[in-house]
């Protein structure tokens, strides 16, 4: 079948296709010959021109008269495409099926329904046009009235190819963008829902992404599945990644870190070769030089674990995603977004703490003393806070032991600061009567204004438009070039209002009523940094650091008068509160890491190496745990001066 490039109904937001407006304008000069029309796709496309005119989207040099004739003309669609469809017979209509253009196939579902077509067939009929024709099943799911009529048809169409489980799967177990709403025929059950999934797991190949899913997550209202149906999922994942590592296959991005004697004053040397490896070296001959406590825990600075405004750098940060997150990814309704970039800094951690661990047991220093150092002798030298304690480690602890052990600590250090950042004080008699865990989210900051978040469609749209890679604004036509964003283009050229064209002036002005821009007597757009100052925070980070901010900014000042910036008290910003979750538990994310409840309630691998990698992870945590209580105590001081 030929390509056909007719019109095509986008939607009436901000980004319709101007183009296919002046496409109308082609169709309705051809109002004539409507009726003679032989090729289905011309008459879909008198479809998708009619639903352009019944939105009010008009081109600004359409005159008022001209407008109304469309309009009039956009009234005659319904007829001309009934009779054209009223005039074929069953098998006729599979044939057209099949000669519509993939772009108009759901307008021609679409159509059966609204002239009422579907009613001509019984249940043989349409099942015969449904194997003719070979629909997409999410086509049919759209149309309420045929699932209705043909609910036990369409529940055999369903079953009758394994592969329609990735429907089910995409619809009810990943968070998806599409809003559409489809109709489950009641004819098909749980046990069929259930039956289908496990067929498509025991497919050839099924897609590793959706056994991913399948795997991770559970909506039993919906699509529910047994333990046994994911654990199968799971066992089938790991043989198709095994046969795609042997076949090498499979991409990957190589990350290697390394410690070597330099020239003592902590250099760090990226020895990477091409784009597709990521090789740094650190100075060894600093980390022995300095061997002082306070020295060796700021090293996880170095690491950039944290920034100085004690960040933790190793959270899943959305303006890192790249374009691979959305074509390629699947995301699960309670999945925690682990792309490329989050991937390769977590495991530049893993490598940089298992690399750091060797070098401190060479000079016989566990890091864990450093950690009991630090709660139980630095704390109360520097700050004159007592009552921290820190179960000293074993040093010939096998790492199982070492992980059950340093789980429950990682939740003992957060009850004690947190009844301390609420009382003051570390009541011993109560850490050891209460039983209860503290969250994450729950535990409390020592100061009265900790962070800061979006808390304004307005501003989101703001952040977005100017930083992100998806805004309208990344491109104009005088220049010729694409950049990643518009605050780059600004940066690097010189642009005025009229290079834009008009539906991109509309987010100019947008952004030029909310203070991010200014333009001058000859139209050049300038950026206003002090409002960028917040934006870029907000868009990188998620949050502000409001102990580090000059809170009588304008810009800032407005935003949490306003309350356009919502303010929260925790010692963990949201982002750090899910990372340390994603790591810990599994509660919240469905593809959680678990590390801790797998070792307090037995659960873990049996390998010892597993359980020598997974304390390199629990140690990664305590690392940023300490990093944010220190700020804690530096703050309070700050406070003081």
């Amino acid at each position: 079948m030929d390509a056909y490039f007719g019109v095509d109904f986008y939607g009436n937001g901000e980004v319709v296709n101007l183009g296919e407006l002046k496409k109308c304008e082609i169709v309705f000069d051809d109002y004539d010959n409507w009726k003679s029309y032989t090729d289905i796709n011309k008459v879909i496309e008198l479809y998708n021109v009619k639903k352009y005119i019944d939105t009010g989207i008009r081109l600004e040099d359409w005159t008022n008269p001209q407008y109304t004739d469309y309009q009039n003309k956009a009234n005659q669609v319904f007829g001309v495409v009934g009779c054209f469809l009223n005039s074929k017979d069953i098998n006729e209509l599979a044939t057209l099926y099949n000669e519509t253009n993939i772009m108009y196939r759901q307008d021609f579902v679409e159509l059966v329904c609204k002239i009422g077509l579907y009613k001509k067939f019984d249940d043989l009929q349409f099942a015969e046009f449904l194997e003719k024709a070979n629909i997409r099943i999410d086509r049919i799911l759209r149309e309420k009235d045929i699932v209705y009529k043909f609910g036990k048809v369409v529940r055999e169409y369903i079953l009758k190819d394994a592969e329609n489980a990735e429907f089910f799967v995409n619809k009810f177990l990943e968070r998806s963008e599409d809003k559409e709403l489809y109709y489950i025929p009641k004819e098909l059950t749980v046990e069929d829902k259930e039956g289908l999934v496990q067929r498509y797991i025991e497919l050839d190949s099924p897609n590793m992404n959706y056994l991913t899913v399948i795997m991770q997550e559970e909506n039993p209202d919906k699509l529910k599945l047994s333990e046994m149906t994911r654990f199968k999922a799971y066992k089938k994942l790991e043989i198709m990644r095994k046969k795609l590592f042997e076949t090498g296959l499979s991409f990957r991005t190589g990350v290697g870190i390394g410690f070597k004697p330099m020239d003592g004053t902590g250099k760090i040397e990226n020895e990477s070769e091409d784009q597709n490896e990521l090789k740094v070296s650190y100075d060894s001959k600093w980390i022995l030089d300095n061997l002082d406590y306070a020295t060796l825990l700021n090293n996880f600075y170095w690491f950039e674990f944290a920034d100085f405004f004690n960040r933790c750098l190793l959270v899943s940060q959305p303006s890192e995603y790249g374009l691979e997150n959305f074509l390629f990814g699947t995301r699960g309704l309670r999945e925690y977004q682990v792309g490329t970039s989050f991937r390769i800094k977590n495991t530049m951690a893993f490598l940089q703490m298992t690399g750091y661990y060797n070098i401190l047991c060479q000079r016989e220093i566990e890091i864990e003393d450093i950690y009991k150092w630090f709660f139980e002798t630095y704390l109360k030298d520097e700050f004159n806070v007592e009552g921290f304690v820190y179960e000293k480690v074993r040093r010939d602890a096998p790492f199982g032991e070492r992980n059950r052990l340093i789980s429950s600590k990682i939740d003992h250090v957060l009850k004690q600061f947190d009844l301390y950042s609420k009382y003051g004080a570390i009541d011993r008699d109560y850490l050891e009567f209460s039983s209860q865990s503290v969250e994450f989210s729950q535990v409390a900051s020592l100061s009265t204004q900790k962070y800061a978040y979006c808390n304004d469609e307005n501003i989101r749209s703001e952040y977005i438009s100017i930083f992100s890679s998806q805004s309208l604004l990344t491109y104009v036509e005088r220049i010729g070039k694409a950049y990643d964003s518009f605050f780059k283009l600004l940066e690097n050229e010189t642009v005025y209002y009229n290079d834009f064209k008009t539906i991109q002036k509309e987010k100019i002005d947008f952004l030029l009523s909310q203070g991010t821009i200014r333009i001058d007597e000859a139209g050049e757009i300038e950026l206003k940094y002090d409002r960028l100052r917040m934006l870029i925070q907000l868009y990188r980070y998620e949050y502000l650091c409001l102990a580090y901010e000059k809170t009588e900014n304008d810009p800032l000042k407005d935003a949490l008068k306003n309350n356009k910036l919502l303010v929260e008290n925790t010692l963990f910003s949201r982002p750090e509160q899910d990372y340390l979750d994603y790591l810990l538990n599994k509660h919240k994310f469905s593809n959680g890491l678990d590390l801790r409840n797998k070792y307090i309630h037995s659960t873990n691998s049996l390998d010892e190496k597993v359980h020598r990698d997974d304390y390199m992870r629990f140690l990664i945590v305590m690392a940023i745990i300490i990093i944010k209580i220190n700020e804690e105590f530096c703050l309070k001081e700050k406070l003081k001066k």
